[in-house]
């Protein structure tokens, strides 16, 4: 859990509460780990309700075999947030925390995309998913799953679904993998 104090501390302290100006924790607040909900809210003392909505919409940790899945909000927009996923080995005392930011492939552009719209960490199934809308509508856009590997510590594309076409109707969008 240390290892996760030091980058949630740095990443939130430092990007997110500078990004997100309408929270109410002060960036000199000295912020730790909580090891509940309620805690953190005594800690900060936001209120137990809008902390859980600033968890919801600014990071959350889940814990993985080796180390800890954390991911955080690194964009807010008018009908949906991107989000950035980091893998944080468990760091033995002494050594230097390193993390790598997780890549999801996408089958449109071939490529691996180091962030996602609407990412979400399912620990009981070990999957991430993602919502992107095209538009505010959601008439258009991509969405899909992947499982985490927890022995490679990459994730694994499962299925994905994508409407280019925003044509002002709410249709399921159609299977693009597998």
């Amino acid at each position: 859990m240390k290892n996760i104090l030091l980058l949630v501390a740095a990443l939130v302290v430092v990007g997110y509460l500078v990004m997100v100006p309408e929270r109410t924790v002060a960036p000199e607040a000295s912020l730790s780990i909580p090891e509940t909900h309620q805690d953190w809210a005594d800690q900060t003392g936001i209120e137990f309700d809008q902390y859980l909505q600033d968890v919801n919409a600014g990071y959350s940790v889940h814990e993985v075999k080796d180390g800890s899945i954390v991911i955080f909000e690194t964009m807010r927009g008018a009908y949906q947030s991107a989000f950035q996923a980091y893998f944080v080995p468990v760091a033995q005392t002494g050594e230097t925390l390193e993390f790598a930011i997780l890549k999801f492939y996408n089958p449109i552009t071939e490529e691996y995309d180091e962030g996602l719209i609407a990412l979400s960490y399912l620990p009981e199934s070990r999957e991430f998913t993602f919502h992107a809308k095209g538009r505010g509508l959601g008439d258009c856009g991509s969405s899909g799953t992947y499982t985490w590997n927890n022995e490679t510590k990459e994730t694994e594309l499962a299925e994905y679904f994508h409407m280019s076409v925003c044509d002002g109707e709410y249709d399921e969008w159609p299977q693009i993998y597998p």
